[in-house]
């Protein structure tokens, strides 16, 4: 978050150099994360992400981001643009936190008084931790092969045990006359 970048008023000029300036992010291996109700941007680019939905973990988006915030804070991990940083910061006035009788903490959240600047120090902080299981670049990076001519490869040795465990697994497969030709429907 070293600097803010401004765009134009005007929506259709507003997603031009938006949408060329996240594509380049991406293309350089940034993870883009976008705030938003419709599928305006990300369905071109980026990563639709929802502070109110649920993550993984069944607690809302904003509450992860929240943790992870406090985290890099303490760690004194973060940087704020050079201009403006107090509209970054994000005060207790926000985010009161309490225990139940459990211990579980749970936040009571000021919704008026997000801001932008909120909104983006949450994404920012999100992001550090963000992996969507469901995308190409995710999907790409698990399932990568590796040089079978690099046999010094400490992950070969693993692949070698999957695939070889995928072909014990087919040919369990019953023989019949439902399985098909060499068992494939």
């Amino acid at each position: 978050m070293a600097e803010r970048t401004s765009y134009p008023e005007r929506r259709r000029d507003m997603e031009l150099q938006l949408l060329r300036e996240l594509r380049e992010k991406e293309e350089k291996g940034f993870i883009v994360l976008v705030e938003e109700e419709n599928s305006f941007i990300t369905g071109r680019v980026g990563q639709r992400v929802r502070l109110r939905d649920p993550f993984m973990n069944g607690r809302p988006v904003l509450i992860e981001a929240m943790q992870i915030y406090k985290e890099l804070e303490r760690q004194k991990a973060i940087k704020l643009p050079r201009k403006e940083s107090g509209k970054y910061i994000l005060h207790q006035s926000i985010f009161d936190s309490e225990h139940d009788k459990k211990g579980d903490e749970f936040f009571n959240i000021n919704w008026s008084e997000i801001t932008t600047e909120h909104v983006l120090t949450l994404l920012c902080c999100f992001a550090t931790e963000y992996n969507n299981v469901a995308s190409a670049d995710y999907i790409r990076a698990m399932a990568c092969e590796v040089d079978s001519r690099d046999d010094s490869s400490l992950i070969a040795s693993y692949i070698n045990i999957i695939k070889k465990t995928q072909i014990m697994g087919c040919a369990r497969v019953p023989q019949g006359i439902l399985t098909g030709k060499n068992n494939i429907l």
